[in-house]
């Protein structure tokens, strides 16, 4: 078996400038405005090697770390000079980073992730976002990763890797007074430091003076270590020039658009758009369940038979109808139809025909019969009877008197003509009171509340009966709660359409629709067309959405946009495994936390094959629009995705996932490549990112 993984983050790296001994390394929160917020753990940094952890950090977020000394006990190797300097709580260097999943996350706490620090908070805050950019930016200022990367020294503390290196810098500059600074070896490293963080890795004069001293410090280096302590400066080799080189600016352009996707779309920062869909998800949990499944199943067992009675209000006695979804219906008069509904099996009967085994079944019952003018008489029952099964399932034996069970109720419906609604009152089901108006109802269960109001006005017409609904149903947590914590209101312009000619005919929904589930709202309007009630998989033909959601606690909202399907089953037979099905997607996802907003449209998704499906998009985040396009077959052989702009493409396929995946211009040169295992794209110019 596999090793669990850690369900939290850790962070871990080297406090140097040089090496800081015995410093006090706290973990911050970030606030959802980008400033530091609470402080999550305080650990000491090794006394030998400047190290430290932190462990149990929440997951996907940024944090920001601080090293400070302690008088008396926290000291700082100097490179430069050779020697030992004493720190106090006046000695401060930060980093930033996102946490990871799962798993460790890197950060050198240096100088240089000061730098990332400052230019983070100068562009907005720390969020994930700002972050992971300003740390890129540093990266590339150094040349090397000298923020996942840490410095290694040997026992004379001459540097033996480039991160080292890098930080020597900083010591070589603050030892020759660079950058205006002056005093003591200490006040000149903390000078130098807050420069290179004010100054920021724009500044040519910074640059400058770092890429000099860096040249100083390489030179001090003995012979033996010069190999080691080299930049790699092209980690891909044999890549042709040219177009290749003047391709990477798309290069770079796409894989920034791809990553800002992820982090928009994953980030964890509490103002996040997953953060507040999450929130929206754990409101929807909590929603209590005041209506049971067996009352449902009741409702629908009903709402079957009277439809069924509307479509044949008259028969040959003894015709027994198949309703749809286990109700069967019989003729019993004229005028009478007597339908029932399996509920639960409860005993073997020995029967005297051993090709007719009989069982004792549990069944909703409901007996319909035309009343006076246009009205249905309904009443409804739980009994049990025997029944006989057989190919069909479970058949009533009609000629058996049911024997009735503890729930009863009386119904007085309107099923047709001035189509005006429905009363009912009773005992439906234990534990459950109804207080009834003329069309409304509350249901009151389990110490919650729900209230229905509908108000329906029917149409007939030559061939569909359209049904005009407005109204609301809100749901209350408590039953004495006068605010409903959920409710949902059908607008001016809902209705439902039914043909006439036959049950299984299609029917069309349209609801324009206003829902709140606690600080969430949605709006819109949802059509359904050719839908069939009586198929399986009760899909509609065609399906489209199109509304937004806002969160209320700040009117933020969060999207915006349309969801639609075509030919989601055959509008004559219900097969829900036809070839053609194809969906569409477009949106505006605004992610808050970042201050941006994500487009999202998939143009095409095609079902080409029972079970396969080709598919067409893009995305676009800021200046730089990214398409794909791919397929997924039988199998995985031919699967694949890819994604490209401005000329620049790359491909995923199942074989690719844990090997480097190339990217590549319109010639097909290779201009980058991937690797998954380093999390790190290198470009054709020895350039790289990792994140």
């Amino acid at each position: 078996g596999s090793p669990a993984t850690s369900q939290s983050s850790s962070v871990s790296g080297v406090a140097s400038k040089g090496l800081i001994l015995n410093g006090l390394a706290t973990a911050y929160a970030v606030d959802s405005n980008g400033t530091k917020g609470a402080a999550l753990q305080t650990k000491r940094t090794s006394a030998t090697d400047g190290s430290y952890s932190f462990t149990d950090l929440p997951q996907g977020v940024a944090i920001l770390i601080e090293v400070t000394g302690v008088a008396n006990e926290t000291t700082m190797k100097d490179e430069a000079t050779g020697g030992t300097l004493p720190l106090d709580s006046t000695f401060k260097l930060r980093a930033a980073t996102v946490t990871g999943n799962s798993g460790n996350v890197a950060v050198q706490i240096t100088p240089y992730s000061e730098m990332a620090v400052a230019l983070a908070v100068a562009s907005g805050g720390l969020s994930a976002d700002n972050v992971q950019k300003a740390n890129q930016k540093v990266v590339g200022f150094a040349g090397e990763d000298v923020l996942s990367t840490p410095p290694t020294f040997d026992n004379v503390g001459k540097p033996t890797n480039p991160a080292a290196v890098k930080l020597a810098a900083v010591s070589e500059l603050a030892n020759a007074a660079g950058l205006g600074c002056s005093g003591s070896q200490l006040d000149k490293v903390k000078c130098v430091v807050n420069e290179m963080a004010t100054k920021g890795p724009a500044d040519g004069t910074l640059a400058t003076a770092v890429s000099s001293a860096t040249d100083t410090v390489k030179a001090t280096v003995p012979p033996e270590l010069q190999a080691k302590v080299q930049p790699v400066t092209k980690q891909l080799d044999g890549l042709p020039s040219g177009p290749v080189l003047s391709a990477i600016g798309s290069a770079k352009a796409l894989v920034t658009s791809f990553r800002n996707l992820g982090t928009s779309l994953a980030s964890k920062d509490a103002g996040s758009l997953s953060a507040r869909l999450n929130r929206l998800d754990a409101d929807l949990s909590v929603l209590p369940d005041v209506l049971p499944y067996s009352l449902i199943d009741e409702i629908e067992m009903v709402n079957r038979a009277l439809e069924t009675f509307n479509r044949t209000p008259s028969a040959t006695v003894g015709t027994v109808v198949d309703a749809g979804a286990g109700v069967l219906c019989r003729y019993a008069t004229a005028n009478s139809l007597d339908c029932r509904s399996v509920v639960q099996l409860a005993e073997y009967i020995t029967s005297s025909t051993p090709s007719e085994p009989r069982f004792l079944v549990t069944q909703y019952r409901s007996v319909l019969t035309a009343g006076a003018g246009a009205n249905i008489n309904i009443s409804t029952s739980l009994v049990t009877q025997e029944a006989t099964f057989g190919d069909d399932g479970f058949v009533p034996t009609w000629s058996v008197a049911p024997t009735a069970g503890p729930v009863a109720g009386t119904f007085s419906a309107v099923g047709r003509g001035d189509g005006a609604g429905a009363v009912f009152s009773g005992d439906l089901a234990p534990g459950i009171t109804y207080s009834v108006g003329f069309n409304d109802f509350t249901v009151t269960a389990q110490g919650a509340k729900v209230s229905v109001s509908l108000n329906i006005a029917r149409t007939a017409g030559a061939t569909a009966d359209r049904y005009a609904t407005t109204g609301f149903v809100k749901q209350f947590r408590a039953a004495s709660d006068t605010a409903p914590y959920a409710s949902t209101e059908l607008l001016a312009g809902s209705y439902f359409e039914e043909q006439t000619a036959a049950p299984s005919n299609t029917t069309k929904v349209r609801l324009d629709v206003v829902a709140t589930v606690g600080s969430a709202k949605v709006t819109g309007v949802l059509d359904a067309d050719s839908y069939l009630p009586r198929a399986s998989n009760n899909l509609p033909g065609e399906l489209k959405f199109t509304g937004s959601i806002i969160d209320l606690s700040d009117n933020t909202k969060l999207f915006e946009g349309s969801v639609s399907g075509d030919q989601l089953i055959n509008r004559s037979t219900g097969d829900a495994a036809k070839t053609g099905r194809t969906g569409k997607l477009s949106l505006n996802l605004n992610v808050p936390n970042l201050g941006r907003s994500v487009t999202l449209n998939v143009n095409a998704f095609t079902e080409t094959a029972p079970g396969e499906y080709s598919f067409s998009g893009s995305f676009a985040d800021g200046g730089t629009t990214v398409t794909f396009e791919g397929q997924d077959k039988a199998g995985e052989a031919n699967d694949y995705v890819n994604f490209a702009s401005n000329g620049v493409n790359f491909r995923i396929t199942p074989a690719s996932r844990n090997v480097i995946t190339p990217l590549k211009n319109g010639s097909g040169d290779v201009i980058g490549q991937y690797d998954d295992k380093k999390s790190q794209v290198t470009y054709a110019d020895g350039s790289y990112e990792r994140f």
